[in-house]
């Protein structure tokens, strides 16, 4: 939702938009649909939030991604791609750390995300995901970097550190 007044700094001839996508698996495909939407509407993305697959689409958008590398990357993905079972886990039972090896998932995100660190994102974007490892909640938020860093005010120009919680 879009507020303006007429005294608004928001008063613009571009709306600015923050794109939330949820996650789903496959389904989060739907999200870069919604981008391609929005662009084509007018909207200018200021920001993305995304959660489990969301994430990674919205962190393939962020990084400068378009529509259709994205669907042509996801497409290619199978279910085996991403989330290979572990036949050791099969024999652990209720034992075993996780059910599907996690280099899976890794190898997919790096065939959907060009950007390899948070800085080199050209969307400010902030995910929230769980450590394929641990299992502990990870929130993470980078901005890209717009300017040089200014000595006499600090944190300006360098992605903000994430809080966690």
């Amino acid at each position: 939702m879009i507020l303006r007044t007429p005294h608004s700094p928001l008063r613009t001839s571009v709306a600015r938009v923050v794109a939330v996508f949820g996650g789903g698996g496959a389904k989060s495909l739907a999200c870069a649909g919604a981008w391609r939407a929005m662009r084509e509407a007018g909207l200018e993305i200021a920001h993305i939030v995304g959660t489990s697959m969301g994430a990674v689409i919205g962190a393939a958008l962020a990084s400068g991604a378009t529509y259709d590398e994205v669907v042509i990357a996801a497409r290619s993905l199978s279910r085996r791609d991403v989330a290979p079972i572990d036949p050791l886990a099969l024999v652990k039972g209720v034992f075993a750390g996780n059910l599907f090896k996690p280099e899976g998932l890794r190898r997919a995100i790096g065939r959907l995300v060009p950007a390899t660190r948070f800085e080199a994102l050209q969307t400010p974007f902030t995910l929230t995901a769980t450590d394929l490892d641990s299992g502990e909640l990870l929130p993470r938020r980078a901005r890209p970097r717009a300017r040089e860093p200014d000595p006499r005010r600090p944190g300006r120009g360098y992605p903000r550190r994430p809080r966690l919680r």
